[in-house]
């Protein structure tokens, strides 16, 4: 038998209208071109489901097998998907069939094709050989991926399940917690007018949403001006009409928030504070789990805004709280005011921390834990202030001077694309170069290429809007 190359996709259509087209042979007519006593093999009398019926070698056309269903004529409002199998002779000879998918995927028309290609050919194929179908170049539409492909469709998924970059989810729940009079409301504010705009937080890239923000706290004078002022730091005309705000002094205070949830169909909704709309979730874990279940049948992103301890701004915590060169851990969170479910439960938990009375330009910082991630980038955030010195927004702080004299030194040495063992000669175990990362990309001075295998040095901003 002469080496054969496979059908290209369109041959395959050509052959298939082809076949269409011509008379079409009775099963007990059919003979292969090389092996006539095929037609009386067992791929004849093959067994199938009820709803199929058994196969046979229907066709014999330009030297390949068309193997169809037995009794199935194939015409234009009756078409039949071909699918192409290979069976290897030796390294250089092979020889491929046109076969119904159907009876590839049927497993027992499947088994009695390949036992008949078997014993037709049971001289010339070597030991061990299983057949293997030529599949078409792109399935991804059917769910079929390369490993490249699925790569590609899970970086878009998750890409569009976040709402801020590497943060906010998509129906996630989100715990806040920083000191009272930290500036928390405002943060949010500007968070939540990003979203809503489809504007970058920070510089932290954001999907525009809607944002249903229910404030408990604040004065509704307050909240107007609040979200004007942040609009037009951010260079809008007006807050963006994505955004909504809700007050317990404009309505009934005692109303459901899951009312106004279901009413506006929002993809983050910000609720401060939670002890002001839940007051015993803060101090039941059954009250928690029992709230965070209702809130994941939302479908939205909840973020929870709450305190910490009274106890937990202790000096040790202080400095422990403003190391830059570590990651951020779950000890991170222990000062939560309240039930520990309100934080163990949480998908992501974000602290807010004052910071040093000696850095003026710095306001706090905000360490973030990931479920399934664990650390996050730390930010450092600074407010940005009018000409009359009031605050009307926030800006990052990032660059070298972030970074401990110890990590500026390796930064520096390094090169502007390095791999993960090229910070060996800097850092001995694994933890002391992952902080080094983390210090290094809170500080946005490093950003991981797409394979993951390098990093790239970026260039000292210093401030980011």
């Amino acid at each position: 038998m002469n080496n054969q190359e496979p059908l290209s996709d369109e041959e395959i259509e050509r052959m298939v209208e082809e076949s269409m087209a011509s008379p079409k042979m009775a099963p007990e007519e059919v003979r292969p071109a090389e092996h006539e006593t095929a037609s009386e093999t067992p791929l004849h009398k093959a067994e199938s489901d009820p709803n199929r019926p058994p196969t046979s070698l229907l066709e014999a056309q330009g030297g390949r097998w068309v193997v169809m269903p037995k009794g199935f004529v194939a015409t234009p409002t009756n078409p039949v998907e071909i699918v192409q199998v290979c069976f290897p002779f030796d390294e250089d000879h092979q020889a491929f069939f046109l076969v119904a998918a159907s009876i590839m995927d049927d497993p027992k028309a499947n088994e009695a094709f390949f036992a008949e290609v078997l014993k037709t050919y049971e001289d010339l194929l070597p030991a061990g050989t299983f057949p293997t179908r030529v599949a078409p170049e792109d399935l991804s539409s059917d769910g079929i991926y390369t490993v490249e492909q699925m790569k590609a469709e899970v970086q878009k998924m998750r890409n569009d399940s976040f709402l801020l970059q590497d943060h906010i989810v998509r129906n996630s729940i989100i715990l806040q917690v920083g000191d009272s009079g930290l500036g928390k409301s405002p943060f949010n504010y500007e968070l939540g007018i990003c979203i809503a705009a489809g504007v970058p937080f920070l510089g932290i890239t954001t999907t525009q949403a809607r944002v249903l923000y229910l404030d408990y706290e604040d004065d509704v004078e307050e909240m107007i001006s609040l979200a004007e002022t942040i609009a037009q730091k951010l260079g809008l005309p007006k807050p963006p009409d994505a955004f909504r705000l809700w007050s317990p002094a404009m309505t009934d205070s005692d109303k459901d928030p899951f009312e106004l949830i279901d009413r506006f169909q929002p993809d983050l909704v910000i609720i401060d504070t939670i002890s002001a709309a839940y007051p015993k979730a803060e101090m039941q874990n059954d009250s928690v789990t029992e709230l965070y279940n209702r809130c994941r049948k939302t479908g939205a992103a909840v973020l929870f805004v709450h305190h910490l301890k009274k106890d937990s701004s202790a000096e040790e915590d202080s400095s422990f709280d403003h190391d830059l060169d570590r990651p951020t851990t779950v000890r991170d969170f222990q000062c939560v005011r309240g039930a520990s479910a309100l934080y163990n439960n949480a998908y992501l938990r974000l602290k807010l921390i004052s910071a040093r009375k000696n850095d003026e330009d710095w306001a706090f910082i905000v360490r973030g834990y990931r479920r399934g991630k664990g650390h996050i980038p730390t930010l450092s955030v600074g407010r940005v202030r009018n000409e009359n010195g009031e605050p009307i927004g926030h800006y990052r702080l990032g660059g070298l001077a972030r970074l401990s004299p110890r990590y500026r030194d390796a930064f520096t040495a390094l090169p502007e694309r390095f791999r993960w063992k090229d910070l060996a000669s800097h850092f001995k175990g694994n933890g002391s170069k992952q902080s080094f990362i983390s210090a290094c990309e809170s500080a946005q001075l490093l950003s991981p290429e797409k394979s993951g295998d390098y990093y790239v040095k970026r260039p000292d901003q210093g401030k980011t809007l």
